[in-house]
This record gives structure tokens, sequence and C-alpha cells, in this order.
């Protein structure tokens, strides 16, 4: 289970923030436990007996001693494995998170839009340290481990993601966007809208069409055809034919 606390000196936002993530990891079929702070020094109290995977600072704790950029310095170097996302009303403290370790800066009127993105790296980030080289499938009620090496390519039907293994397929209630922030940028492309490839299992490229290894054919779209191909030569042997 991941544990989130969040602190902010505004109830309201406190609640808000709260209910959206508690939305956002619900519709990823993931159990959060979360734990609300008002202040910066119930926060630090309560470090000193848990530990959490992800802390979301509101920047002006008018009620606190030390700003949320002060606290997140704190838990850099008490606390280095946990992840800090930002939220704050004033975009001018952009420049100054970065004396801090984070994620994320979320602006609390694009709050709909900025947190869903955060909490998305955060995921990422999550399944990087936990997984490496490999993947977290969940779908429904199954979750399964999937190195990267195992995944051919990638398929986006609608609302879902179709996984084509080298012995099978999985499905994932996903955006593409979600699932690049947690593939290897290394071997994984995206060549269409509707496609990203593992370079590593490429056998050849024809006009505007990838031949994969297990004889799939997949097309390049053009708007991603000179990325695609510019990934393609910098990082493998491929030739075109």
């Amino acid at each position: 289970m991941t544990k989130i606390g969040i602190c902010d000196d505004n109830a309201e936002y406190l609640k808000l923030l709260t209910d959206k993530t508690k939305r956002y990891f619900f519709s990823k079929g993931e159990n959060v436990k979360i734990n609300c702070f008002f202040d910066a020094q119930s926060l630090i109290r309560n470090l000193e007996k848990n530990e959490y995977d992800l802390l979301l600072l509101d920047i002006e704790l008018n009620n606190s001693d030390e700003n949320g950029i002060e606290l997140a310095k704190k838990i850099n170097y008490f606390h280095p494995n946990c992840f800090i996302i930002f939220v704050s009303s004033h975009s001018e403290y952009f420049l100054d998170v970065y004396d801090a370790n984070h994620i994320y800066f979320v602006v609390k009127n694009e709050i709909d839009i900025s947190l869903n993105k955060a909490l998305s790296i955060f995921t990422a980030k999550m399944s990087q340290s936990l997984f490496g080289e490999s993947i977290m499938v969940k779908f429904r009620n199954e979750s399964t481990l999937v190195p990267f090496s195992k995944i051919i390519f990638l398929e986006s039907l609608l609302r879902k993601i179709r996984f084509h293994l080298n012995d099978k397929e999985l499905f994932s209630y996903a955006s593409f966007d979600e699932i690049l922030l947690q593939l290897n940028k290394e071997d994984f492309v995206q060549c269409h809208r509707s496609f990203i490839v593992n370079l590593r299992h490429i056998d050849k490229i024809v006009k505007n069409e990838i031949i994969m290894v297990d004889g799939s054919i997949i097309p390049i779209g053009r708007m991603f055809r000179k990325q695609f191909l510019d990934d393609l030569f910098a990082k493998t042997n491929i030739h075109i034919d």
C-alpha cells in the first residue's frame, strides 16, 4: 500500500487535494493510505515514527515557522527515499523550489491537470525504484510484473493498452503518456499515435512500416517518423530497406 502525506494550512484545499489524490489512485486500482496535516510541526512529529512514499507540500504554510521548501529540505535529508510534490497558488515559487529535491510543482489553479500529471510521474518513479527493468501491468484485479525485454510492442485501444509480449498479450487501463514514463527510453520509442515499439525487437524497416521479430507489421506515423528514425539510427544498427 502506498503511504501519502498531504500538508496544507487551508482546510478547503487540503480536502480537495486528498479527494483528488484518492480518486486518481482508485482509478488505477491501487490502495493508498493518506494522512493529512495542517502545519509543518504536525508533519515533522509524525515523520519521527512513520515513513511515507510521497508527500504533497503546500509552500506557504502561514501557521508554521517554516515554509514548504524549508520543510522539504529537512525531509530530503532525513527521509531521502520519500518523493515530494510541491503545491502552491503562487507560480513565482517555481524557481525557488529547486532548492529542494522534488518531482513536480502543482499550481493550485491548474490542479485538475497538473496534479494527475504529478501523480503519474510519482507512479512511474516508484515503479522504477521497485521493479527496475520491468513494469507492473495492472488490469482489473490482476497485476503482472513484466520485464522490458519481453515486450515487443504496445498498442493503444481506446482506453486500454495492449502489451504484445513474446509469449502472450496483456491489457491495462492507461494512457501512452503514463506508460512512456515507466518504460526504458533507450529501448522504447513511439512510432505512431497508436503504437510504441521495443527497438530491440525490430527485424527491419520497409518504407513506412516496421517489421517486428514476431512478424507483426507496425505503421510509422507521419508526425512521428523523424523522431523515430533519429532514435532508430542512434540506438541500433538497423537500416531501411
